[in-house]
């Protein structure tokens, strides 16, 4: 595992952003509010996307970000407010734990902590990654949770224990081959970069990396086993996609013309490199790269909505469903289905209690089957706080 280091100054994090979509429908549903389970209608005419049930788990405020199925059929969710939290739930949803950093009355900044990845361990538990704030320096945090949520280890860490990357944190982290890959940004004062650690099944540091070969934190591991990774240097100029074999080697790059992008996951091992892209018009751009990561045709033009605070999988019939937001007057959850062989894409806006009521994004999702998911949304009520929470929600595409 990394080992724990010190800095001497404080620095922002360094934040990637990612591509901006738009889409736009209403649905009209109810949830539970009190974490149990409530049928909704799903009698919407003409809908593909159907959901079968949702459960408000209480208590968590603040940003959801990332979400994982542990071995033994719950979920782990993780995110912040403040301070980073982690939270345990069964099968159906129900609350069982609840993990959160402690704040230091020292440290002067509105948010200490935040955990943006989680990724399940075969034991039961779950590897979270994100940062850390003290009065002195940003970190990266990496904590182990056993299968009750207790922490077995919690350990802090610089890019390559270099003190003078005085600002860095972990933004992503994933199942990798038979470990992890866990991706971050650092910097020293002058120029920021990418980060990338090989993790061992268990959570052990086996290398890592953090130079300009590293084209950013948005990545995908596929079936035989190489990691794709992409991003902005910049941010200024189009997106560069690179490939590592297991050892953190560089195999093949390319700098695209797009402005932005993000990788699209697979309810199987995927065997192709898929990305959501935007191009120069602000358009969506489906795109398949060859194992050189070169375009293979020309980039199709699909749907809504902006996966920028949520994620994407192709399906086994190569239709691709996406769980994000929209954009409008306000940013609304949605989820939508996309390049549907011949049919038209499709997207549903989520809930909320009341109109005044918000639902920002449907910020990840994991496959239970190749057409059923169950996916994470923040919920914040304007007038009841047992409305409050993250909103789990089961949903089938047919």
């Amino acid at each position: 595992m990394l080992e724990s280091v010190e800095a001497k100054r404080s620095a922002r994090r360094l934040k990637s952003r990612g591509p901006t979509f738009c889409c736009a429908m209403v649905v009209g549903m109810t949830i539970s509010s009190t974490g149990a389970c409530q049928k909704l209608d799903t009698s919407e005419q003409g809908s593909s996307i159907v959901i079968d049930h949702e459960v408000l788990v209480p208590g968590l405020s603040g940003k959801p970000n990332a979400m994982a199925q542990l071995t033994g059929g719950g979920f782990v969710l993780v995110g912040a407010h403040g301070a980073a939290w982690a939270a345990g739930t069964d099968a159906q949803g129900k609350l069982l734990w609840k993990y959160e950093e402690p704040l230091d009355p020292n440290v002067k900044t509105q948010n200490q902590s935040e955990f943006h990845g989680v990724v399940p361990l075969a034991n039961g538990g779950a590897l979270l990654c994100g940062e850390i704030y003290t009065k002195d320096y940003e970190a990266g945090l990496l904590l182990i949770l056993d299968s009750s949520g207790r922490a077995v280890e919690r350990l802090t860490a610089l890019p390559n224990n270099d003190r003078s990357m005085f600002a860095s944190s972990f933004m992503a982290c994933f199942s990798w081959g038979k470990g992890i890959a866990v991706t971050g940004v650092g910097a020293d004062g002058h120029k920021g970069f990418a980060w990338l650690v090989k993790l061992n099944k268990d959570g052990v540091k086996e290398w890592e990396k953090f130079d300009a070969e590293l084209p950013g934190i948005n990545g995908v591991a596929l079936a035989d086993n190489s990691l794709i990774l992409m991003g902005s240097p910049t941010g200024l100029e189009g997106v560069t996609v690179a490939s590592l074999n297991q050892k953190g080697v560089l195999v093949a790059s390319n700098k695209t013309k797009y402005l932005d992008a993000r990788p699209v996951r697979s309810v199987g091992p995927p065997s192709v490199t898929k990305l959501l892209a935007v191009d120069s018009r602000n358009g969506n751009i489906l795109v398949t790269l060859n194992g050189d990561l070169q375009e293979i045709g020309t980039g199709k033009r699909v749907g809504p909505p902006s996966i920028r605070d949520g994620c994407a999988y192709t399906l086994t019939d190569g239709s691709v469903v996406l769980f994000g937001n929209r954009a409008g007057s306000v940013y609304r959850s949605a989820i939508g289905w996309i390049n549907r062989g011949g049919r038209g894409d499709e997207v549903r806006e989520m809930p909320v209690p009341i109109q005044q009521d918000a639902s920002f994004s449907m910020r990840d999702a994991v496959s239970l089957s190749a057409n059923q998911f169950v996916a994470m949304r923040d919920q914040v009520s304007s007038i009841n706080p047992a409305n409050t929470g993250v909103v789990l929600s089961w949903v089938t595409f047919k």
